[in-house]
């Protein structure tokens, strides 16, 4: 009896090693996410913003490449850098807070995508720029 479970044994535990080698490591994709939500903003986050006059404090969180599409109607200031009327192409990598004036007449909208962008292209007036923005700060 014993022989015959031994011998059980022997044909069964190659092949249950072979299906289960010890060097195997699993991998996990994670997908990449980035959003933005005002500083202090409770509720859903967007991937779409529309900023009227005033300052805003906005978070933009990612674990991934991003572009940011800033488009201005009028003027305004993001991070103490002016931005004149039209399409502003902002990428980086990781999470980034910016904080955005708009004057009185004047209107933004931030929207995120994740990956590289290939700059769509703008109306007359407008002009796209590349990487003005740390997101380390």
């Amino acid at each position: 009896m014993w022989a015959w479970i031994l011998g059980v044994f022997l044909l069964i535990s190659p092949w249950a090693s072979a299906q289960s080698p010890l060097g195997n490591t699993v991998s996990i994709r994670i997908p990449p996410v980035a959003y933005l939500r005002p500083e202090g903003a409770r509720g859903e986050a967007a991937s779409v913003l529309e900023l009227g006059a005033g300052p805003h404090a906005v978070r933009l969180v990612a674990n991934t490449r991003w572009t940011l599409l800033v488009e201005v109607w009028g003027e305004a200031l993001v991070d103490s850098r002016p931005l004149a009327e039209g399409l502003h192409l902002l990428t980086g990598q990781g999470s980034l807070t910016l904080t955005v004036w708009v004057p009185p007449e004047g209107r933004v909208r931030l929207r995120v995508e994740v990956g590289l962008h290939t700059p769509p292209q703008p109306p007359g007036g407008a002009f796209s720029e590349h990487g003005p923005l740390d997101p380390s700060q």
